[in-house]
């Protein structure tokens, strides 16, 4: 029986890939269309949102230099939510590197053996959230053309983490303190150990972000103006940018409610990106994905309690954006000398690490 549903299975797979290579050559244009988007997200909205958080949290990892600043606040955390000691740092980069930044951090932890994949497994719910700069400047700026609503859903998604911390990380045993990596790395090895690991981890997410911009193709098009809400709802389950896009469709208020849903859930594209980066680590996403639903509700309603502040107060005459990758800036002949200079020190410090090693 197992042999004969296995055999179903690749029969079933077989076909499905037949229909989606039949799809991508009867569509070409539209995909093609789809996936020239998905460039422009990863291009405007994630990598400059991400990429830098991604380098600096786990160049602090290498190195260890915020351990004695962040100490204090270790205790704290260890007492008031349960948190291990010495995850204080892993925690904080969590916080405002974005979705992949936490689950990269503990799977990086696992395979130095300074935590065990059952506790991984256990923090993993805390450590995946929308970091702030996505949240600002990608759906707060762009889609309310104000700040404030971009705080808005950051508080709603920090308080929603801290309170879903608070309430089931004091379940089982104690976690184990983190040990720290075995071998603390120098500067520049920390360095270019950093770059290499955040951009490998730039490439999972682009790869998965245009793959799913390219099958929302053939999401009907109709329903953006006959069923906004489900259109909405649809992305926002599938895609994360594209979802938070398609909230334009609907009123100010009920569309800032619709964001928060969206980015605290992260979508299936999301939920792939970071199974790829705990990939043969032992941590499983059984956990984080049965408390994600808890997780977006009580995000929501804090959404919802904060909206109605009046210095948060949304106006029904807001327009909303619905181009949300950000514009690009003007070229910046400062930017351009910055990045010259970054690139020779980049390959300076790769050389002097050669150097070294022989």
């Amino acid at each position: 029986m197992e042999r004969i549903m296995r055999k179903l299975g690749r029969t079933g797979l077989a076909v499905l890939l037949s229909v989606g290579a039949f799809l991508l050559l009867r569509y070409t244009g539209p995909v093609g269309d789809r996936v020239r988007s998905g460039i422009d997200v990863c291009l405007r909205v994630m990598i400059p949102s991400l990429f830098c958080f991604l380098i600096l949290s786990e160049f602090a990892r290498q190195t260890g230099v915020l351990t004695p600043l962040l100490r204090p606040l270790d205790r704290i955390l260890h007492r008031i939510l349960k948190l291990p000691e010495g995850s204080t740092t892993l925690f904080f980069f969590a916080l405002i590197g974005g979705y992949p930044a936490g689950s990269r951090l503990l799977s990086d932890t696992v395979r130095e053996n300074g935590l065990s994949a059952g506790d991984a497994d256990r923090l993993l719910p805390f450590f995946v959230f929308a970091g702030p700069s996505y949240l600002l400047g990608g759906v707060g700026i762009p889609l309310f053309h104000q700040s404030g609503f971009g705080v808005i859903l950051i508080l709603s998604q920090l308080l929603a983490t801290l309170v879903m911390a608070f309430l089931f990380l004091r379940l089982g045993p104690p976690i184990p303190q983190i040990k720290a990596p075995p071998k603390r790395e120098s500067v520049s090895a920390a360095l270019t150990l950093s770059v290499a690991k955040a951009a490998r981890t730039m490439a999972s997410i682009c790869g998965f972000i245009l793959l799913f911009h390219a099958a929302l193709t053939f999401l009907p098009t109709g329903w953006r103006g006959e069923a906004p809400t489900l259109y909405t709802a649809l992305c926002g389950f599938l895609e994360v940018t594209e979802g938070v896009s398609a909230c334009s469709l609907l009123p100010p208020h009920a569309a800032l409610i619709a964001a928060c849903g969206i980015t605290a859930w992260g979508g299936c594209c999301i939920w792939l990106q970071i199974a790829a980066v705990l990939q043969g680590s032992g941590i499983s996403l059984r956990r984080t994905l049965l408390l994600r639903l808890p997780y977006v509700l009580l995000s929501t309603a804090f959404c919802i309690l904060l909206s109605r502040l009046p210095v948060f107060r949304l106006s029904e005459a807001t327009s909303l954006q619905s181009n949300i990758p950000l514009q690009q800036s003007a070229p910046s002949r400062l930017a351009d000398l910055s990045l010259v200079l970054l690139c020779f020190l980049l390959i300076y410090l790769i050389e002097k690490k050669k150097e070294h090693q022989t």
